[in-house]
């Protein structure tokens, strides 16, 4: 029901978080008809980048599975001629990064909503409800992040089993969803 308007709405909300300065995120509150996506006014668009920003959902996207191909010991491409760091291993996480950060905007937006359609007076601020939020959103990510990481995802074993950490956690979170 959110989730269109939500992933509408991720790009400005994207743009938004490149800055802490609250005018350019009234200008960008302006770019397009608000209403379309689903949020009231600029005030629910300010209050939901602060709320963003606050639960720092986007900082622990070097926490994915990406991170052993862009830091870590398993690194096929992070030296290049005479260690330094080569093109791919600069350029290759791009695309999958921009990726995650749309999927983790979206959830949370429509963690949001859904909080704001049970309770319209709720405060997203509010730490006890951003938890609430963050919680909801990393459920419809399938808590694909560090913190719900498998003992398969780490060491040798998370390279050949990369592909399949989604199919494995979505078919747990079924199984002990009943």
């Amino acid at each position: 029901m959110h989730g269109m308007k939500a992933a509408m709405a991720a790009p400005l909300y994207r743009m938004a978080l490149m800055s802490d300065n609250v005018d350019v995120w009234k200008q960008l509150a302006k770019v397009q008809n608000l209403s379309e996506l689903g949020l009231k006014n600029e005030a629910e668009f300010i209050e939901t980048v602060r709320a963003i920003k606050k639960s720092n959902i986007l900082s622990g996207i070097r926490s994915t599975s990406l991170y052993n191909m862009e830091d870590g010991t398993y690194n096929a491409f992070n030296k290049g001629i005479l260690g330094a760091k080569s093109k791919v291993a600069e350029a290759s996480p791009f695309f999958f990064n921009r990726g995650e950060e749309f999927s983790r905007l979206v959830a949370f937006d429509v963690a949001r909503r859904v909080m704001k359609d049970s309770d319209a007076t709720a405060n997203i601020l509010d730490d006890a409800n951003l938890i609430k939020i963050v919680g909801q959103a990393d459920d419809f990510t399938q808590n694909m992040t560090k913190a719900n990481q498998a003992a398969y995802q780490t060491g040798a074993l998370s390279i050949p089993l990369q592909f399949m950490q989604y199919n494995i956690k979505l078919s747990v979170n079924i199984a002990t969803a009943y």
